[in-house]
């Protein structure tokens, strides 16, 4: 059983969203080299899921996202209801609101049965974003705390008026780890061009998950991210594609090469996902 900790579906919102669906999302593809996937192309969720038959990835995550166009945690938790056993979702909350954002991860996981927490805020804020580090964001640390859910930032150079506040935020996740031992925080693309940081940070912090996606397979560091991935960071690897930023089948083969025994193989496609999201048994 293979879980794809970042896979978004043409489904609902997301064939809204300029990134990944629409031109800005089809230029990175294009740009690394590799073809967008049919069941994207043809927003078909049928061709999608075969495309998950033929990897063999039995469950995907699925985040939400706040930010208008957006795809509300309703959507999100109505795609897991369409689809049972075959995605999990992660809340988003509207950082703009942030008086009611506390609130609605709550009914998110609580009502609607979501496991995690997705923010990104770098992106929805206006020109002065804050980091993740910021003191407003500590309710919603507490709340994670609380729950027993993860929580998932998007760090790479796309995010955030410069390239810049990635490296800004990986030294601000350094902090908040120390902060919240309790709390599990996975960082989507790694953190990407930064990786090094990025390395550097979930060793000296054992809840702090590194999740490259697409910055994984043929990119500058990926070879970094393997060795560490069958090293110190086995436990705290996480698979993902990006789908449909990066084809499902490659990007499971290209995981599965990188990594040099079947031990690693499983906990980064599946037991650590698993456990993180409480999948087990």
């Amino acid at each position: 059983m293979i879980i794809d900790f970042r896979l978004r579906p043409p489904y609902g919102g997301f064939v809204n969203l300029d990134v990944p669906y629409g031109r800005a999302g089809q230029w990175l593809p294009a740009r690394l080299g590799v073809p967008f996937p049919p069941g994207a192309a043809q927003r078909s969720m049928e061709l999608t899921l075969r495309e998950m038959d033929e990897a063999g990835v039995t469950v995907g995550v699925v985040t939400g996202r706040a930010v208008a166009p957006g795809v509300s945690n309703d959507e999100i938790a109505e795609l897991c209801r369409l689809y049972p056993g075959r995605f999990v979702g992660i809340a988003s909350v509207d950082l703009s609101k942030r008086a009611e954002a506390v609130r609605e991860f709550r009914r998110a996981v609580e009502e609607l049965g979501l496991r995690g927490l997705i923010l990104e805020p770098g992106m929805g804020m206006g020109p002065q974003p804050v980091d993740v580090d910021h003191g407003s964001l500590y309710g919603l640390y507490e709340e994670a705390q609380r729950l027993g859910v993860p929580v998932l930032f998007t760090l790479s150079l796309f995010v955030g008026p410069d390239i810049g506040y990635c490296l800004r935020n990986l030294v601000a996740l350094d902090r908040l780890a120390g902060d919240f031992r309790r709390v599990s925080f996975v960082v989507a693309h790694a953190g990407w061009p930064y990786v090094e940081a990025a390395l550097g940070l979930a060793l000296k912090r054992p809840n702090v998950y590194l999740s490259p996606d697409l910055y994984g397979f043929d990119m500058p560091y990926a070879d970094a991210l393997f060795e560490a991935a069958c090293g110190y960071l086995q436990d705290q690897y996480l698979f993902a594609s990006a789908y449909p930023l990066y084809p499902l089948k490659p990007a499971v083969e290209k995981t599965a090469a990188g990594l040099r025994s079947d031990a690693v193989r499983e906990k980064a496609l599946h037991a650590n996902a698993a456990r993180l999201l409480r999948l087990e048994g």
